[in-house]
This record gives structure tokens, C-alpha cells and sequence, in this order.
């Protein structure tokens, strides 16, 4: 009796077992000695072999092994949940069993039929094997699951040790150039990301070029605020003087008068300072957003470069993945810029009012569009969100923040900000 088996826990064997007319048993202990091949379904470990030492001795036992890219290629193909400890844990079984003395013969399945031929056992039960189709995979769903085994070296460590049971020179020179194609293959791969790394890149540039564009703009109307602001200042205050002179001249200005234009003085003053107070901030929130932006370009970059940051179970639904968090990050980063550069958003004000936030270390503009508009907070005193939303339904069934929703359609409809305004 010829019994074949595998120690592995993975869909292909039970699939070829299917696609064979073979005898088969879900164990060894359900073999039929009376018949010339049984073929195990079910993975075997070291102590089925250890229950069934006595039927195995008059038996010639074959343990069959897959490549570990054709497991992984598998469970890319298959909804079958899959890791590369899985491998490992397969290889650890296989080698495990293969150390075994009952075990007669270790094959790979893909040589398995020309592999039985190499021994007079093997011979006999041979063309039982000869119309077995080994799994059809794609070269990209090969090479995909190959660029991932690269990054964990104890499944190579390990296979190398099982193929030193069976592999000969012929079969070893083979392996040799099959790993020098898969590193051309990784090549043109990494080679393919960089060029899309390049195109996202060259979004994120646009992005920036935009936002210096803003801030040259918004640091020409500061100096200009400025200028104004010096020229108010020199006014009033030679306005102050001739008040001062007329006093002292008796001008007839009672203290009731006087106190009152002083006052009114100095409230002016405070207000133009206050002016130039949020200009100043406004500035440095623009800043900040390029020097935001500079980050993010620095950081893709720095990502699609590295060649394992592809690594997941299936290559297509990663990069799918990754262009869609960078879609939506950079809509994230203009959405900042254009609240930053609205004045209905007081960073400062929404630190102070929101201590929890300040505490986080977040950016206060992403925090309120991520975070804060859905819980309630007010972006600064000019703009209340839940009122725009209650007062606004169809901005509310849109889902849509309603701070943006003011700032890119709202204003421009009229709408009003806040329950106080008359615009």
C-alpha cells in the first residue's frame, strides 16, 4: 500500500484530492490496506503517525508539500482569512513530519507525478498522478505573493530545509534563477509605484504652490493693514494733541466732553490693534498650513519609496486603499486652508473655549472639521454650526460640514451664520 499525505492546513490539497479519481481517506486510521494508493485529505500531524505506527511499517508513506507562494497565492485568490504566520506554521508541520521515521518520501506538489517516477515505489502509483494540474495563478498574483514572502526570510529558511529532501541539483539551479526573476519582477514593480508616487506628488505640489500663492497675498494686505494702521494711529494721535492744546487753552470743552473723546480714543486705538492682532494670526495659520502641506509631500514621498509598504493581503484592495486615504487627506488639507483663511474660524478662540483639544495637540481647524462640527463646537463667535444646520435642513440632509458648506455656497446664497446676523 502507497499512502500520500500532507501536513499542511490549506484549501489546495482537498481541491486536487477532488480533482483526481483517487481513493480517499479523511485520516489514517480510515486507510484501506488492501488497496494500492490512499490518499489522506485532511492535514496529518506527528502523532496520527505515532497512532497508526503499526499499519504505516508495511506501507510506503509520502508526505506531499506546496510552495509557500502557492498557499499565500491561494488566500489572495480565495476569501480564505490567511496570513504569513500561517506559512510559517504550515512549513514548521511539514518539516516537523518530514523529520519523521515513518515518512518514506517528501515530494513538492508541483513535480509530483515525474517526482514519483525517480523511485521504483514511486513508480507503480505514479500514473494515479500524471493528469494532476498544479494551481493556475496568475504571473501577477505569483510575483505579488513572492514580493511578500521576501519580507519574512524564516519562510525561505524554512522551505530550503524541506527542499533539501527532495530538490536536486538540476532542481536547485532552477530555484536559483526563478529568485533572480523575481527580483526583476519586484524591480519593475517598485519601478510602476514610484511613477504613481510621482503623480500624487505632483497633486500635492499644485496644492502648495496655491497656498503660497494665499499667504503672499494675505502678507501684501497685512502690510497694508499695517501702513493703515500707522496712519489711523498718527492721526488720532495729533487729534489728541490739538484736544489736549485746547483744554489747556480753555477751548471750553467740559471734563464730562473730555473724558468721553479719550475714551472714544482709546477704544479706536484698542480696535485697530485688535485688527492687526487677527491679522497677524491669520497669517500664521497660513503658514502653518503650508508648512503642512511641505510635510505631507515630504512624507508621501518618503512612503513610495520604501518597498514594503505595499505588504497586505491583497496588493488590488491596498492600492485602492492608499488612493482613496490620499484623496481624502488632501481634501482634508484644502478644507483647512480655506478655513484658516476665512474669518470665521478663530483658532485661537476654539483652543481656549476647548481645553480638551488644546490638551490633544491637535490641529484646531482639522479638529473642528473632523471632530468638532459633529460634536457641537463652534469653529469661533461669528459662526454657529448647529443653528446654520437646524436653520438650513438641506445643508443638514447632505451631511456636509456646515462651516464649508457656508464658506463655498452659503455666503454667496445669503445665508446667515449665526441666529444675530443680519447678513
Amino acid at each position: 500500500m502507497f499512502l500520500v499525505c500532507t501536513a499542511e492546513h490549506s484549501v489546495l490539497w482537498e481541491a486536487l484530492c477532488k480533482s483526481l479519481s483517487l481513493y480517499t481517506v479523511n485520516s489514517i486510521a480510515s486507510s484501506d490496506s488492501s488497496k494500492v494508493l490512499n490518499v489522506v485529505v485532511k492535514p496529518v500531524t506527528k502523532a496520527d503517525l505515532s497512532q497508526q505506527k503499526q499499519t504505516l511499517e508495511s506501507a510506503q508513506v509520502a508526505l506531499v508539500t506546496f510552495p509557500p507562494e502557492f498557499q499565500l497565492a491561494a488566500a489572495l485568490c480565495s476569501k480564505e482569512e490567511f496570513t504569513l504566520q500561517a506559512v510559517i506554521n504550515n512549513l514548521k508541520a511539514t518539516h516537523l513530519l518530514a523529520e519523521s521515521e515513518l515518512i518514506d518520501h517528501v515530494y513538492s506538489v508541483d513535480n509530483l507525478a515525474s517526482d514519483l517516477c525517480s523511485s521504483d515505489a514511486g513508480k507503480a502509483i505514479a500514473h494515479y498522478f500524471s493528469d494532476i494540474q498544479t494551481p493556475d495563478f496568475s504571473v501577477r498574483v505569483i510575483d505579488s505573493a513572492k514580493s511578500i514572502l521576501k519580507l519574512e526570510p524564516e519562510i525561505k529558511s524554512l522551505y530550503s530545509q524541506i527542499k533539501q529532501l527532495f530538490v536536486t541539483g538540476c532542481d536547485a539551479q532552477l530555484y536559483a534563477d526563478s529568485s533572480h526573476k523575481d527580483a526583476a519582477n519586484f524591480l519593475i514593480e517598485s519601478m510602476q509605484e514610484l511613477y504613481q508616487s510621482k503623480e500624487e506628488s505632483q497633486i500635492l505640489i499644485e496644492q502648495l504652490t496655491r497656498t503660497q500663492i494665499e499667504v503672499a497675498n494675505l502678507t501684501s494686505l497685512k502690510r497694508s493693514k499695517e501702513a493703515s494702521l500707522e496712519q489711523d494711529i498718527s492721526v488720532l494721535t495729533s487729534q489728541l494733541f490739538v484736544l489736549q492744546h485746547q483744554l489747556e487753552m480753555g477751548g471750553g470743552l467740559t471734563s464730562s466732553n473730555k473724558s468721553k473723546d479719550i475714551a472714544a480714543q482709546a477704544a479706536r486705538n484698542n480696535e485697530l490693534k485688535l485688527e492687526n492682532e487677527k491679522l497677524n494670526a491669520k497669517l500664521k495659520r497660513k503658514s502653518q498650513a503650508e508648512k503642512q502641506l511641505r510635510l505631507q509631500v515630504a512624507e508621501l514621498r518618503s512612503i513610495k519609496q520604501s518597498p514594503s509598504w505595499k505588504v497586505s493581503k491583497s496588493i488590488d484592495k491596498l492600492n485602492a486603499k492608499v488612493s482613496r486615504n490620499a484623496k481624502q487627506r488632501r481634501e482634508l488639507l484644502e478644507n483647512v486652508a480655506l478655513v484658516y483663511s476665512s474669518d470665521y474660524f478663530d483658532a485661537d478662540w476654539y483652543l481656549s473655549t476647548y481645553k480638551d483639544v488644546k490638551e490633544s495637540g491637535v490641529d484646531p481647524a482639522e479638529h473642528y472639521l473632523v471632530f468638532g462640527a459633529k460634536e457641537g463646537r463652534r469653529p469661533s463667535t461669528e459662526f454657529d454650526g448647529d443653528w446654520y444646520l437646524k436653520r438650513n435642513t438641506d445643508v443638514a440632509k447632505s451631511g456636509m460640514n456646515p462651516l464649508l458648506h457656508f464658506l463655498k455656497y452659503g455666503k454667496d446664497e445669503k445665508r446667515a451664520p449665526n441666529r444675530f446676523s443680519s447678513f
